[in-house]
């Protein structure tokens, strides 16, 4: 719909145009949520437990973002998986390559043309969600609704795209696309930094494609634009970020702009257009829009496997593009450690693997400890994510280090090793606890400061103040397994009678600001929870204590006669 005589587009049509992206996006944001609940944790378990091997990091992308229609959504759990230990680089940029294969599953549904069916899948949806009962069935639920609300948006914009064609300026514009490949890039990578969505961007060149309002040599540069332009979320998240984040945001930056690079070369400085046009229009007989999905994704295709074998290469690159900074931490868990076939060939050895895994967890709870403290003090939250990251690698280690212990206890023990081995399980608890608690930490924190309530640097300092002892406490425990020297032990008591008297302290002066109005409403309610978590650290490192000098550790026979196989978590 036209406005006027110059040809400009009305105000209704560009309502439509942008209520049809809003729809469009929020059916993709939706679904891939939904997706995500669906799948539960197996999602995460999935990239970290399948991506030793490049090969695999490219399946487990692919599939990982079929499955939450998010390129970005993986690339984000990817930079994750590599700041909290359990994935490198290497294995980082594999994920990565299949992200951009998965992510082309969106054009493809755009292709087969479901758009007369959006409402009704919509209608299906909206009564499993409102009506069905359980987390499962409510999350199919919104898959069907936003899976529906994603056509039922495309079908609004390609209406509002229309008029386009009738438009001077575009359809001028459109026929430069034609002749002038680097303009087509540009703009695809401008639109889709822009929108933040390559699926939302590749859609309405599929519908301008499917009205013939720009030609396939035009849309092509355009589609290669778009997955360039793609990076910018992974960019944006990694500013200001981890190194290990802006890492894997370059290397993504990196692997499209090869891909868009060669693949125009190909086609445009080779004239390998032509050819290519009759294959997909006459040959393949694809529809338009399968036209550009089968390009999309045949461009992923490619570019990943010209680039499979040099990703070591492109690891070393980007470690010169962006060097490690003093004070990274980079710690890779090495599961290697847990040797389930030394349990039968040498449970000495098997107990001792089990101690040093117990202590690369324990160093991994230091780490987070002191990001806490950080988010605490500077809001800063690369700090909070880090803690995040970090929970996440320990809950993993905790569940690999548990089962491995459950199965040695089964093996032939000398009555010393019996002892260290029920020392790591009851250690490995209580670290286990202090890693929640920090954690827990930063989400009460988080919602003090989303609310915006008062709370006072008196406040902040108090915790921090804990926080600090704590986390030496926790340090020494370490030192107490490492050096074998009971003097650590000693310290951590002495530390946790002075975080208990901080914890009083505390107590008293915001009992005081309370009543002169200084910390009011929930974040007063909210801090006294904190100071208790942080206190109840202190406690745990002086179980481990215990635990290390045996004074908890004493089994009545009953105890002794357990079968704790049933305990192995799956």
């Amino acid at each position: 719909m036209l406005d006027g005589n110059e040809g400009a587009i009305s105000p209704q049509t560009l309502m439509m145009l942008l209520g049809g992206l809003g729809i469009f996006l929020f059916g993709i944001k939706f679904m891939g949520e939904a997706l995500k609940n669906y799948a539960g944790d197996k999602m995460r378990d999935l990239i970290n437990k399948y991506t030793d091997t490049p090969v695999k990091g490219v399946l487990v992308g692919t599939f990982s973002t079929m499955l939450i229609q998010s390129s970005s959504g993986t690339t984000a759990l990817t930079i994750s998986l590599v700041r909290a230990g359990l994935m490198d680089l290497r294995q980082a940029i594999g994920v990565i390559m299949g992200a951009n294969i998965g992510t082309t599953i969106t054009a493809f549904l755009i292709g087969l043309k479901i758009k007369d069916y959006a409402l009704p899948i919509m209608f299906v949806g909206a009564i499993i969600y409102m009506f069905a009962q359980g987390n499962k069935i409510n999350s199919l639920g919104q898959i069907f609704f936003g899976f529906g609300a994603l056509f039922f948006g495309l079908d609004i914009m390609s209406k509002a795209l229309e008029p386009l064609a009738h438009l001077p300026v575009f359809a001028e514009y459109m026929v430069k696309l034609s002749h002038n490949p680097i303009l087509g890039i540009l703009t695809g990578t401008a639109l889709t930094m822009v929108v933040q969505s390559s699926s939302a961007t590749i859609g309405i060149l599929q519908t301008l494609y499917a009205q013939h309002t720009i030609s396939f040599v035009g849309a092509i540069p355009v589609l290669l634009g778009d997955n360039i332009g793609t990076t910018i979320t992974a960019v944006l998240s990694a500013l200001g970020g981890a190194t290990a984040a802006k890492r894997a945001a370059t290397a993504h930056v990196i692997f499209n702009i090869f891909g868009a690079i060669v693949f125009g070369v190909v086609l445009f400085l080779f004239q390998a257009i032509i050819p290519y046009e009759y294959l997909v229009t006459t040959l393949l007989h694809l529809n338009p829009e399968m036209q550009l999905a089968f390009t999309h994704g045949l461009f992923n295709f490619s570019v990943t496997l010209m680039l499979l074998p040099f990703v070591s290469l492109l690891e070393k690159t980007v470690k010169k593009i962006i060097p490690s900074k003093k004070g990274d931490r980079e710690t890779k868990f090495n599961e290697k450690l847990l040797n389930e076939e030394l349990i039968v060939q040498s449970p000495v050895l098997a107990t001792e693997q089990a101690s040093k895994t117990l202590l690369a967890l324990a160093n991994l709870v230091v780490e987070m400890l002191e990001e806490t403290n950080t988010y605490i003090k500077t809001k800063n939250q690369e700090s909070a994510k880090a803690v995040f990251s970090l929970e996440t690698a320990v809950n993993s280690i905790d569940k690999k280090l548990h089962n491995f212990c459950i199965k040695l206890s089964g093996a032939v023990l000398s009555s010393e090793d019996t002892k260290k081995l029920n020392v790591i399980m009851y250690s490995l608890r209580d670290y286990e606890r202090i890693a929640d608690l920090a954690q827990n930490t930063v989400i009460k924190m988080q919602n003090i400061y989303a609310t915006k309530e008062k709370i006072t640097n008196e406040a902040v300092g108090e915790m921090a103040k804990m926080l600090e002892v704590c986390y030496l406490a926790v340090k020494d425990t370490i030192n107490m397994f490492l050096q074998r020297d009971l003097k650590f032990g000693a310290s951590v008591n002495e530390k946790e009678e002075y975080i208990d008297k901080l914890e009083r302290k505390a107590i008293k002066n915001h009992m005081n600001r309370t009543r002169e109005g200084k910390c009011v409403g929930s974040a007063a309610v909210i801090y006294v929870d904190i100071i208790s978590d942080i206190e109840r650290i202190g406690d745990h490192a002086v179980n481990i204590v215990e635990h290390y000098t045996y004074k908890d550790l004493v089994l009545t026979p009953e105890e002794e006669d357990l079968d704790l196989s049933k305990f192995i978590i799956e």
